[in-house]
């Protein structure tokens, strides 16, 4: 049988993180600490875009951390279930 999949090496991998800074600054970053894109209102990021960069493991529970993060700052601002 011939393998469906390649191994890719560790030096290899990649995940897409730092391509959304965040930051203070709306002149040096794209999202503020809770999530929000400066400038609009309403739009917020979730993924590891706002992650500075990936170490050598899978950065998912760093990503699902940074949504929940998120989220609550929305509950907390929102008012939601109060």
């Amino acid at each position: 049988m011939i393998p469906l999949i390649k191994p890719v090496p560790l030096d290899g991998t990649a995940h897409a993180c730092g391509t959304l800074i965040a930051g203070d600054d709306p002149a040096t970053s794209v999202v503020d600490e809770a999530g929000r894109v400066h400038g609009l209102q309403g739009l917020y990021v979730v993924d590891g875009s706002v992650l500075p960069r990936s170490s050598r493991v899978n950065p998912s529970l760093t990503i699902y951390a940074w949504a929940l993060r998120v989220a609550d700052k929305l509950i907390e601002t929102q008012g939601v279930g109060q």
